[in-house]
């Protein structure tokens, strides 16, 4: 099934990707375009999106962050980070950080392209999201002063889940109705959830 989900995505690649319109359905509290200025400012950063088959269903892997002082304190993400001059690429970003995180082992996966990217203003972060197919099922070795918890999120469910409005506490301790996803009790929203949405958008014909 991964390989054939692995074509699947390479050709759902070369369409025109549905980012716009995936993030405005999960980000109506905020505009979704930005000025070139906004994105040069920005820090650069990448994330792993990885697929992996794992007892007859097709997985991706998100991290729940360490409680902080910071904006994306104890929030769902993928695992990723920002630029380091020793990185290659932003694909050898999200690979590294990845494996600094959760333990993924780099040449275990195969990047197959990237999401549309996405400007979060309240940290000032350009992130690329890059896609990634791991042949192997990967085992997650916590950053413990990063990573509070791994969730393995199934395509199916993800597929099947509708977005749907929640309050959360978004800056200044404001709490607004915003689009999120649900996965065992757990609100994902913000950048990642407009992440998860266009995933939606481009698995929207995939059959496993």
């Amino acid at each position: 099934m991964i390989n054939r989900f692995t074509l699947y995505l390479q050709e759902k690649l070369k369409e025109e990707l549905p980012g716009k319109r995936a993030h405005q359905e999960a980000a109506p509290y905020r505009k979704i375009d930005f000025n070139s200025s906004d994105i040069k400012a920005a820090r650069k950063s990448g994330v792993l999106v990885l697929f992996y088959q794992k007892e007859g269903d097709l997985f991706t892997v998100l991290i729940q962050r360490t409680i902080y002082k910071g904006n994306h304190s104890g929030q769902i993400s993928f695992p990723g980070g920002k630029v380091e001059k020793t990185d290659l690429d932003i694909y050898d970003t999200a690979l590294r950080e990845a494996h600094e995180e959760v333990g993924v082992i780099k040449n275990d996966v195969i990047t197959i392209g990237q999401l549309s990217d996405v400007f979060i203003p309240v940290s000032n972060f350009h992130v690329i999201p890059i896609l990634g197919v791991s042949q192997n099922i990967p085992e997650f070795i916590i950053e413990q002063k990063e990573v509070a918890e791994v969730i393995e999120l199934n395509v199916n469910e993800l597929i099947s889940t509708p977005l749907e409005l929640n309050k959360v506490e978004i800056n200044n301790n404001l709490l607004i109705n915003i689009p999120t996803f649900k996965h065992q009790e757990k609100i994902i929203w913000g950048a990642t959830a407009l992440m998860l949405n266009e995933l939606k958008h481009i698995l929207k014909d995939w059959k496993a």
